[in-house]
């Protein structure tokens, strides 16, 4: 069966987030996100009780929207027949999304300053103005271990409760939203809080912190639900950035 023939099988919207998510991957790459062949986005299949997810074995950089694979919440991989996932990333993702049915994509990366932030002891700090968004909306998991068992996925459900964001200790950072732009954004934001809170702590100088009232207040404005559009107009951008440079289109159905 040839390519053309796949995409009839994928309705509109299925196309759409296939495109969305292979950009997800692609843009990782071009922000240093990436760990070989480990983490993993995903993304929730419209009108199906199954999520999208890399192939284990590939680069980020050769992700399409073609060898995405498809998973329903048990763990059965729908599609491409023979596909090949990796277990703990479908731990991860697969509590996120069988507890959270509004959550559309969740993001995890292992990022040398995510990876640092989840080992200090007070986690991450607002400091910063890309930090103060996540101040009192944070969940943290603490390590037990490569998530292989399944028992675990309890473990993450309790951990996370509400949050969209999650730092898994000494681990890596997990966010997650009811869009793809939302959940980029926050890993994007939370990645660049990571970093200058310990690029700021290793001058060992004294840093200045905002007051806790400032702090909440800018929190509130960041999560205001009108944010979502920025968020989203920065999605947008982010996406034109990565056509620009490879010189290709958009998917339209």
């Amino acid at each position: 069966m040839g390519l053309a023939n796949k995409r009839v099988l994928w309705s509109c919207e299925e196309q759409q987030v296939r495109q969305e998510l292979s950009d997800c991957y692609h843009l990782a790459v071009k922000l240093g996100w990436t760990d070989s062949i480990f983490t993993h986005f995903t993304v929730r299949v419209p009108g199906e009780e199954a999520f999208l997810i890399n192939a284990f074995g590939l680069n980020f950089e050769e992700i399409t929207p073609e060898n995405l694979v498809k998973v329903n919440l048990e763990g059965k991989v729908l599609s491409p027949e023979g596909g090949l996932i990796n277990q703990a990333g479908y731990t991860l993702h697969s509590a996120i999304h069988e507890a959270r049915p509004e959550i559309m994509c969740v993001l995890h990366t292992h990022t040398p300053y995510g990876m640092a932030v989840s080992m200090l002891a007070e986690g991450l700090l607002p400091l910063s103005q890309h930090s103060c968004r996540y101040y009192g909306r944070v969940a943290y998991h603490e390590y037990g271990g490569i998530l292989f068992d399944r028992e675990e996925k309890a473990n993450l459900i309790r951990s996370m409760d509400q949050h969209k964001t999650m730092i898994l200790r000494n681990h890596g950072l997990v966010t997650m939203g009811t869009s793809i732009g939302e959940a980029f954004f926050l890993m994007y934001n939370l990645e660049i809080s990571a970093k200058t809170q310990i690029l700021a702590l290793s001058t060992g100088r004294e840093l200045i912190q905002p007051s806790p009232d400032v702090v909440q207040f800018t929190a509130n404005q960041m999560n205001h639900p009108n944010h979502h559009m920025i968020d989203d107009l920065a999605w947008q951008a982010f996406r034109r950035w990565l056509y620009l440079d490879n010189k290709v289109a958009t998917a339209k159905c």
